[in-house]
């Protein structure tokens, strides 16, 4: 809000990325955020987003930083839970919109769906959660995006490197691996994986022991 307020004032109106840089203060170990830059466009994760609201039916509360998501009734027939709104669930996305690899290019985009759904790599419309690809049809046919959708963080960072390490090893034979920037996405996630399980385990630690009567 601080951010488009003073966009505001400056007379720019519209859509505007923000580039955010976090680190972690080494001396506090306390998470910090730095806005460093705007961009004036409507950018490649804003669609990305949009995507996965209207895969969801989800909306983002930006009060609390949460997707929220409708989950329909299991049960049919019920008079007061038609009537009623459906009940809300969180959900986590990591959402990667440059995702590169040149052997991309040799498969049709149906062959590479098939792939996916053999090994289990799809979207359940039901649960709202799984894999949402946004498959690029350029000439060169090697870039494409993609959304892990999950109940927690933890398992959305899981199904994202995984499917990247199942796509890399599927489309890339030993004497020919291509050129890809998947390899440095796995690495990254895992990193980001440790330090979400260093989370947990200091939360844990720092949590007070209940009184014992």
């Amino acid at each position: 809000m601080r951010v488009g307020q003073a966009c505001l004032q400056h007379l720019i109106v519209g859509y505007v990325s923000v580039d955010l840089a976090t680190f972690l203060n080494p001396n506090t170990m306390e998470q910090k955020v730095w806005a460093i830059d705007l961009d004036l466009t409507y950018s490649d994760n804003l669609a990305m987003t949009q995507m996965l609201l209207m895969m969801t039916g989800g909306m983002l509360n930006f009060h609390t930083g949460c997707l929220e998501v409708p989950m329909p009734y299991r049960e049919k027939g019920c008079e007061h839970q038609t009537a009623a709104k459906p009940p809300v669930v969180p959900r986590y996305a990591v959402i990667g919109s440059h995702l590169f690899h040149s052997n991309l290019s040799m498969l049709y985009h149906n062959v590479f769906l098939m792939v996916c759904k053999a090994h289990g790599i799809g979207f359940n419309m039901k649960r709202k959660q799984g894999t949402i690809f946004a498959v690029y049809d350029g000439s060169e046919r090697c870039r494409m995006g993609m959304i892990a959708v999950s109940e927690d963080l933890q398992g959305a960072l899981v199904t994202f490197a995984r499917n990247l390490s199942v796509i890399h090893q599927e489309i890339s034979p030993s004497n020919m691996q291509g050129e890809t920037n998947f390899k440095y996405l796995i690495k990254e996630v895992e990193d980001v994986l440790q330090m979400t399980v260093q989370n947990k385990m200091r939360a844990v630690e720092d949590k007070p022991a209940s009184p014992i009567y």
